[in-house]
């Protein structure tokens, strides 16, 4: 039975990049270890390139003959596998040398913790600036994850399997393409969560992948899925979802609904500073959201409208701030 399981889910990956990160699989110092690539019914060159490296027998290779997105393939290699920790691999991403053993040494010596990164090397071949950020300790990426933002490389995550299937805890397929956000926040009840401070992935940020990080596409998701992980931690004492899920999408709410979200911000936001580790991460991703609306609002009405409302002061919204938003929209 391998010790590591690494799964690489893959559909139409660009063949240099596919090329490189099985490569970089197979030339791990750590030799204990099987190689899952799941083909999400990928064009015949995948099939081509993954059949030119079937020699080794470490490699097990299963294509579906219909696409079911990343999630599902993720699930699927991980219903396969065997090993005691699980490794993941995007096949556009590649693993330095010593990443599974480095990663299995800290494992075995650290039982607290269940999921653990590492510091990510970036290769961007865009314009756009972009990275992973690092911390030291579990509860700064937990306040992180649950109150601010994904940032965690999943390319760079290695796991305990028995986390997944004890739990029955598994890659939402309805959730893509932050389903490894959502795994990450299902797992924090679950285990300590470790970042090491070693580069030991290379990410591959390009114009093709931009989708998969696309703020606007993805922001109601996202918002979504916090809204009910800080609403879990609180006891269901956040309301009015569906309002924040219309900012979220850039709509106007009538005064009275506003004054009402308001007032529940108002309510909860004792409880959300005990949870924080800094008070103001609490109104984080209500208050991003709010200057979402507020940056896309372009009529002078409108913005006036959000100018004078009270959850300015609860999410500590600067004058200055809002005044800029109207010089720089040529409304003021």
């Amino acid at each position: 039975m391998p010790l590591v399981s690494v799964i690489m889910p893959c559909y139409n990956t660009e063949e240099m990049y596919f090329k490189n990160a099985v490569s970089s699989i197979l030339a791990q110092t750590m030799t204990d270890f099987e190689l899952i690539i799941i083909d999400d019914a990928s064009l015949p060159y995948i099939q081509e390139i993954a059949n030119s490296f079937l020699h080794d027998k470490r490699i097990v290779y299963h294509r579906f003959s219909q696409n079911k997105q990343a999630p599902a393939a993720r699930n699927f290699g991980i219903s396969l596998a065997k090993g005691k920790y699980i490794a993941f691999l995007d096949s556009d991403d590649s693993a330095h040398p010593e990443r599974l053993q480095k990663q299995v040494d800290f494992l075995e010596n650290n039982p607290q913790v269940g999921v653990l990164a590492s510091k990510v090397a970036i290769n961007n071949s865009t314009s756009i600036p972009f990275s992973f950020k690092y911390l030291e300790t579990h509860n700064a990426i937990r306040n992180q994850l649950i109150f601010k933002n994904n940032i965690l490389c999943q390319s760079s995550i290695m796991l305990r399997k028995n986390l997944l299937t004890d739990n029955n805890i598994f890659y939402a397929t309805d959730l893509a393409p932050i389903e490894d956000y959502a795994l990450w926040l299902s797992l924090l009840n679950h285990t300590k969560f470790h970042i090491l401070n070693e580069e030991l992935t290379t990410y591959n940020f390009y114009a093709e992948n931009l989708s998969n990080r696309n703020v606007h596409k993805n922001i109601i998701k996202n918002f979504a899925l916090q809204f009910d992980t800080i609403n879990a931690l609180l006891g269901n004492k956040l309301a009015y979802k569906d309002k924040w899920l219309k900012i979220c999408q850039n709509q106007l709410l009538s005064k009275d609904d506003f004054n009402n979200i308001n007032q529940n911000l108002r309510e909860v936001s004792s409880f959300l500073e005990k949870e924080t580790i800094f008070p103001r991460d609490g109104m984080y991703i209500f208050k991003n959201c709010y200057k979402f609306l507020y940056k896309n609002t372009l009529n002078l009405s409108g913005q006036l409208f959000l100018f004078f409302l009270p959850i300015n002061k609860t999410l500590r919204i600067p004058f200055y701030w809002k005044i800029s938003s109207l010089i720089t929209r040529g409304l003021f």
